[in-house]
């Protein structure tokens, strides 16, 4: 069999339900035969082929991959011959099979709609597949970022596949605002993408892309970012317009010793029970309860010299603002951060905030740490979601204030400074997730809405990471 015949034969298998006839020289992406879960297997079984991985961000796929022919052409830059494997039996990223009730559907029985009120419900019940199971708790989220947002405007741009009168899958762009040197730009930021699992690998996740960004075009707004990309939908992004500016590089304590991952890992590889291996019962106290050493000690501020750290559950936002405002501009991008937009920030309903305050004469310094509801699958891990401090003596105490009461931390250091880098690491924070990292993830992912959008700011560059200056709190991630 020859490379061009088992990459066809692969795709096939990817993609059971197609029925249009394709050569070696068929555009897969226009095509619509290389979804997001589809190009995933692709890149794991060429890495496995070549014995070399793949960085998508930094390869033009829609050219370099555009047909069967191109990629045996990409392929054969490296030599195969010790690494070559016979074509996988079964997907490596698998779908939900067809069923006689529910049968396959091809992408033109799908329906794209803008977001209409009437589909709450069913939006709130798609999500217990993305968030939580709680669908009030999920209706709350949506109404939280999509509405009560002070950036938003009229309807909210959440696109939606519709077949028959049933919600099969969503994709949400949420409204924010950037500054820099003065000068503002509201931003959409793409997030809620979900497919129904019976209704994956028909090319959805394209169609609903290509609905939303028509549609934007008639919009006032420039540009969209992504700051919340999973691998697999990075990479498909990456073949519909979206630039990586670069790796957001997640850093974090390393955990306490714990029997708990350890059984974890062993359930997720045996049959029958893996479904287990999230169940709260194989989770520490302090990874179902990250927030409990610290409320424990609550009541105990440190002092040291003039200096008073504490931490609380209300936030103080007078200080926080007033410390925000009365900080000298790093004339870099980073969202406004101003009352309005961290009182509903702080409000999201899908997460629980710790707020870490020193205090002199004034407040000088905070941390935010967040934790996500339904968090388990990360086994307790908190973040660094945003933090402001006048020098670094300042920060560095918060941080050695918060690794004495949370045994997971995590933050991007993608954008931070060579001094905020320095306390952080000093205080045992290392790159983590190198799987990820290796697939460009997490990432900060930007698209022009516009054929010719305005720039934005004065000499910064949008697609160059060192323009901008990022918390986790911009992100649905805190």
């Amino acid at each position: 069999m020859t490379l061009q015949e088992e990459i066809k034969n692969l795709i096939l298998s990817w993609n059971p339900g197609v029925v249009t006839e394709f050569t070696d020289q068929t555009l897969l992406f226009e095509a619509g035969l290389l979804d997001s879960s589809a190009l995933f297997n692709l890149i794991l079984w060429i890495e496995e082929q070549t014995g070399e991985p793949v960085n998508a961000a930094q390869l033009d796929l829609v050219r370099e991959w555009a047909t069967i022919e191109a990629i045996v052409v990409y392929m054969q830059q490296y030599d195969m011959t010790p690494n070559i494997k016979p074509v996988a039996a079964a997907p490596l990223v698998s779908h939900a099979e067809p069923t006689e009730e529910s049968p396959r559907a091809s992408v033109n029985e799908y329906e794209i709609i803008r977001y209409s009120p009437e589909y709450d419900d069913q939006i709130a019940e798609l999500q217990t597949g993305l968030w939580s199971q709680d669908k009030a708790l999920n209706r709350r989220y949506l109404d939280w970022l999509y509405k009560d947002n002070p950036y938003a405007k009229g309807t909210p741009h959440i696109y939606l596949a519709i077949q028959g009168d049933q919600v099969v899958g969503m994709r949400g762009f949420w409204a924010s605002k950037w500054e820099a040197s003065g000068q503002t730009l509201c931003v959409l930021v793409a997030d809620d993408l979900i497919i129904d699992p019976e209704h994956r690998n028909r090319g959805l996740h394209q169609k609903l892309m290509q609905t939303a960004f028509l549609t934007l075009k008639n919009t006032d707004y420039q540009y969209a970012l992504n700051l919340s990309a999973s691998p697999l939908n990075i990479m498909a992004s990456l073949t519909m317009g979206w630039k990586s500016a670069g790796l957001l590089e997640l850093a974090g304590r390393p955990s306490v010793d714990s029997i708990f991952p350890g059984i974890r890992a062993a359930l997720q590889q045996t049959p029958g029970l893996w479904r287990f291996s999230n169940s709260s019962l194989f989770f520490s106290k302090a990874e179902r309860q990250p927030f409990l050493g610290i409320d424990q000690h609550a009541n105990n501020p440190l002092i040291h010299g003039n200096r008073k750290i504490s931490a609380t559950k209300n936030p103080d936002m007078d200080a926080m603002c007033g410390l925000i405002e009365s900080l000298p501009c790093n004339n870099r991008i980073r969202h406004v951060k101003n009352e309005q937009y961290l009182n509903w920030r702080y409000n999201n309903p899908r997460a629980d905030y710790r707020y870490i305050y020193s205090r002199t004469k004034s407040l000088d310094g905070y941390l935010a740490i967040s934790y996500l509801t339904g968090n388990t699958a990360d086994g307790g891990r908190t973040g660094i979601v945003d933090f402001e401090a006048r020098d670094d003596a300042t920060l560095a105490a918060l941080i050695s204030y918060a690794a004495k009461y949370f045994n997971k931390l995590v933050l991007w250091t993608g954008t931070l400074d060579k001094n905020q880098l320095s306390c952080f690491k000093e205080n045992g924070f290392l790159p983590i997730d190198p799987a990820k990292r290796e697939r460009g993830c997490p990432a900060l992912l930007i698209r022009a809405l516009q054929s010719d959008p305005d720039h934005g700011f004065t000499n910064l560059s949008l697609d160059d990471l060192n323009s901008w200056d990022l918390r986790m709190i911009y992100s649905m991630n805190g």
